[in-house]
């Protein structure tokens, strides 16, 4: 059995940084907990245990240490696997961040300059 996909994925204009965190996910009826695969200033990978319902709007709440950010966004696509597949954290979604507050985008930069994204380099010929 193949997984199920909603997909409207697009290239990233910024690289992730792979970043476990605990979330609390919340929308129009549902209230789902999760953690981060990877993390950036404009989206996230959010990995859950159930599905979740397809929708628009969400409300990420986000645990970073001491730190809480509060954060809206849209479901960009999703990667549900089927009930016979389904292990503990097996459901991933896409979301593009609609607004975050200044403290996690502060938090991103931290991230990044702790964690440089290697470039590839061409080869020459």
């Amino acid at each position: 059995m193949s997984k199920k996909t909603i997909d409207q994925r697009k290239e990233r204009s910024e690289k992730r940084i792979k970043k476990s965190l605990l979330v609390n996910i919340s929308g129009n009826s549902i209230e789902e907990v999760g953690l981060t695969a990877d993390i950036s200033s404009q989206g996230l990978l959010l990995i859950t245990p159930h599905k979740i319902p397809y929708q628009k709007e969400l409300t990420i709440l986000i645990a970073a240490g001491d730190e809480l950010f509060n954060i809206s966004g849209e479901i960009r696509w999703m990667i549900i696997s089927p009930e016979e597949l389904s292990t503990n954290m097996s459901n991933r979604v896409g979301v593009k961040i609609k607004s975050a507050p200044e403290k996690y985008k502060k938090y991103i930069e931290k991230l990044m300059k702790k964690n440089p994204v290697k470039k590839k380099l061409k080869k020459s010929d």
